[in-house]
């Protein structure tokens, strides 16, 4: 049931991407993110994977450490080590993810849930960074995985252009953060990727740049 309602939501996503594509200024965007948000809105705007990003996930300290040195971390050889050695297969095994491929970029885990072949992975993922537009690069985060108030507040102060942030927790002081307020109260925002349309115009946002 699950398998099924997740397709049906990515094929109404594509619906109208060719009329969405027309309308941006920028053709190739590269939009890094925390979770499957770069993926999903790639396919919403029609555009090619121009981010490895895709079909994965970050830890949260992971990802605002990732970020921290983002152009050094990018060019790092990607590799793999066992799911049990990940410093989070506690909170993998609580997700019913401790099957999922973890690689490591230096010392940045990386959770590869939605693929089940390494080579596939590293095929994919060399391909996508040499794809990255560094003239526009949209940094997202979002608090799941373990995120806490600290974390977003370091994401918030990181010398990055283009950063956004989606939270089911409102932090008024925060430039980056947008509230989702049907998911306020929870633990973290929830599906992102399909409720971020309420609050944030991507391709606005892309054309402002």
């Amino acid at each position: 049931m699950k398998k099924t309602l997740k397709d049906l939501r990515l094929r109404i996503n594509k619906i109208g991407a060719k009329s969405r594509y027309k309308k941006l200024k920028i053709k190739n965007p590269t939009i890094i993110s925390n979770n499957c948000w770069a993926g999903i809105v790639s396919q919403y705007l029609g555009i090619k994977y121009y981010t490895p990003t895709v079909g994965l996930y970050f830890y949260a300290d992971e990802y605002i450490k990732f970020l921290s040195d983002f152009k050094s971390y990018i060019k790092k050889p990607l590799n793999f080590i066992k799911t049990e050695n990940s410093k989070h297969y506690n909170e993998m095994i609580s997700k019913h993810h401790d099957n999922a491929i973890v690689g490591i970029l230096g010392d940045v885990e990386i959770v590869f849930l939605h693929y089940k072949d390494k080579k596939e992975i590293l095929e994919k993922w060399r391909r996508r960074v040499e794809r990255i537009n560094y003239n526009c690069i949209i940094f997202k985060f979002c608090n799941q995985n373990s995120c806490t108030d600290e974390l977003i507040k370091k994401f918030d102060e990181l010398p990055l252009e283009n950063k956004i942030c989606f939270s089911s927790k409102e932090y008024k002081n925060l430039k980056s953060v947008i509230w989702i307020k049907e998911d306020n109260g929870k633990k973290e925002v929830e599906r992102d990727y399909y409720k971020s349309h309420k609050y944030f115009n991507i391709i606005n946002y892309i054309n402002s740049l």
